[in-house]
């Protein structure tokens, strides 16, 4: 008996010599610092990735109801803009009907930059924007957008909480939930029309730091939006990049009939959206070698 009884101790006491410890939950300051680390080197990495975008837009409202999406096709080629990431899009087609030539215009354009360029860039990209109904889906539609959030000099506009974690991509990845807690809106992170403030969710893997999903909320006095991007490893740049995103979006309008409102607006527009980021290629582009 007391044998049996030292064996089965010893056995368990080897067995906790020899077992995997648990992951330590890392600190908030870990974290952001690692996330903020891990972008600056990711923003150059990723700069001239281009996608198939495909959007299915769907437009909620009280006159359309169970409207067919819309399906939009763009090139969205991901940027490096003075150290933030942007993604542009170029429409070039729409219920698979072409509006322009599928060619990947903004690409070739910018490989060998030059501030002409730049602006032609933006020309591309503003010629077909009308396809997307309006400018709360134009402007956070864009699936890296919330990455700003991450630079060293908005810190100060926000506060950061630890909010559970999971696995994704075979990673364990800690769930970053961040608010712009800033009341000084002339100097909001986004600046866009409205002031809109920002808040969301990072996963973050910790000590590499990489991002596995964004979750973002920006609101203002007139427009909100929820857009959930995922990503997924891609084997031959080696880099995560975004795969899918799924977004409501929510405006008002100003109007001079407030009958049933009360608030000074007359039109309230929803739209819903899924997109999917396919076949990526890269061409490296550098907007900080610009030329004249």
């Amino acid at each position: 008996m007391g044998a049996g009884v030292t064996t089965a101790a010893t056995v368990a006491v080897l067995a906790a010599m020899h077992s995997t410890p648990a992951a330590q939950t890392p600190s908030v300051e870990a974290l952001v610092s690692a996330a903020e680390t891990y972008l600056n080197a990711y923003a150059g990495k990723v700069s001239g990735v281009s996608f198939d975008e495909t959007l299915m837009l769907t437009e909620n409202s009280m006159t359309i109801r169970g409207q067919v999406p819309q399906r939009i096709s763009s090139d969205l080629i991901l940027l490096n803009v003075a150290g933030e990431m942007q993604g542009m899009r170029d429409v070039y087609a729409v219920d698979t009907k072409p509006v322009r030539p599928k060619a990947p215009r903004i690409a070739l354009l910018l490989a060998d930059p030059t501030h002409a360029k730049w602006q032609t860039a933006q020309e591309y990209s503003r010629e077909h924007a009308v396809y997307l109904r309006s400018n709360v889906v134009l402007w956070f539609s864009d699936p890296v957008l919330v990455l700003r959030c991450l630079k060293a000099q908005h810190r100060a506009r926000l506060t950061f909480k630890l909010e559970g974690s999971k696995r994704m991509n075979g990673a364990q990845v800690y769930g970053l939930g961040f608010k712009e807690t800033d009341k000084n809106l002339s100097a909001s992170i986004l600046q866009m029309p409205g002031d809109p403030v920002a808040s969301g969710r990072f996963w973050v893997e910790q000590g590499t730091g990489r991002i596995h999903q964004t979750e973002f909320w920006p609101q203002s006095a007139t427009d909100n939006a929820r857009v959930l991007v995922q990503y997924a490893p891609d084997e031959k740049l080696g880099v995560l990049l975004p795969r899918s995103a799924s977004q409501t979006f929510d405006t008002r309008e100003r109007g001079t009939d407030v009958r049933g409102s009360g608030d000074g607006y007359s039109t309230r527009l929803n739209f819903e959206s899924t997109a999917t980021y396919a076949n990526p290629r890269y061409t490296p582009i550098d907007l900080g070698r610009m030329g004249g």
